[in-house]
């Protein structure tokens, strides 16, 4: 994927946040589209810089834009994309089940960076109430991750063909 396609991608996904935040009442269940790309463009791909470098940039004006605070999720969205880095050679990217796990656990990793960054500047809410808000984000990021993954492979598949075949 090219550089100038990616950032586009990223810049629809930061312009649909608004309606990801008006999907389900109050501010519980809202899916993070950015986490979304980031998490499966890396997973896809091996070329991760351009994705960690954009993904990144773009957690930033989410944070600047609708966020409280700048720079929690900039940082747990880098967070979870070195832990993807990681663990993407022990999954094959060409697998549903695997996507949509690696989709969740990094939802879930995210949001407790994130708690954990709010608790080490001051904030006073515990895990427990955090993991009730956590499980509706890592519903909806898993369905609008697939979503996104099922886009994304169909055209990684066929120009995959398309180069077996010249």
């Amino acid at each position: 994927m090219n550089r100038l396609g990616l950032a586009g991608a990223y810049l629809i996904a930061f312009i649909l946040k608004p309606v990801m935040d008006g999907i389900l009442p109050g501010h519980a269940g809202n899916g993070n589209l950015i986490l979304c790309l980031t998490t499966v463009l890396i997973f896809l791909f091996d070329d991760y810089v351009p994705i960690i470098t954009i993904g990144t940039v773009f957690a930033i004006l989410d944070d600047l834009v609708y966020g409280i605070y700048c720079g929690p999720e900039a940082i747990s969205t880098l967070v979870v994309c070195l832990a993807i880095i990681a663990i993407k050679y022990f999954f094959n990217n060409e697998n549903y089940l695997n996507a949509l796990i690696v989709i969740a656990v990094s939802t879930w990793l995210e949001y407790t960076v994130e708690w954990g960054i709010y608790c080490a500047t001051g904030a006073t809410y515990t895990y427990g109430y955090v993991i009730k808000i956590i499980l509706l984000n890592v519903i909806v990021n898993t369905i609008v991750g697939m979503i996104v993954y099922a886009v994304m492979y169909s055209r990684i598949r066929k120009k995959k063909y398309e180069k077996l075949y010249r």
